[in-house]
């Protein structure tokens, strides 16, 4: 029903669940002079798997304890891994008719591991900790600026 479908393609995957990451505040409006970005955390499979399993459980520490820091900052929202992008499920809309397929969005050595909802005060603060992020060592981590939907106006 998400418009989007009709043109993209809307990939649903399950989040996981982390010990050490605060409750999410979706409910909780942006700090005046804030602006609320999102921080898509990409992985690569084949270098986790390399890693080994104490490398990846190490990482994720890692990303849990930067949540508590944004915690105490006043700017955490929300944070998670995702489940692996072979359990994902994408649905598309064309002609008027819904393909769902298993499997991710797109076919790469890269996909959505997770992400962080955060408010800051503009993009050089979402960088910053976009490259705190242990993924951001050996993967990427994509920083995007929400769009304030608060004055849309639904005639």
């Amino acid at each position: 029903r998400l418009p989007a479908a009709d043109k993209g393609t809307i990939e649903i995957r399950p989040v996981q669940h982390l010990d050490g990451v605060p409750a999410p505040r979706f409910d909780a409006s942006s700090p005046p002079d804030t602006a609320r970005y999102l921080l898509l955390c990409y992985d690569n499979d084949a270098l986790w798997q390399q890693a080994g399993p104490a490398a990846l459980c190490a990482a994720q520490a890692e990303a849990a304890g930067q949540t508590q820091l944004l915690a105490k900052r006043g700017q955490f929202v929300a944070a998670s891994p995702l489940h692996a992008a072979t359990t994902a499920t994408s649905v598309r809309i064309r002609q008027g008719k819904r393909l769902v397929t298993d499997g991710p969005f797109a076919e790469t050595h890269e996909f959505l591991g997770g992400y962080y909802l955060v408010d800051v005060r503009d993009l050089n603060d979402a960088i910053a900790i976009a490259a705190k992020h242990p993924g951001a060592r050996v993967s990427t981590v994509e920083v995007r600026r929400l769009v304030d939907l608060s004055t849309l106006h639904l005639g």
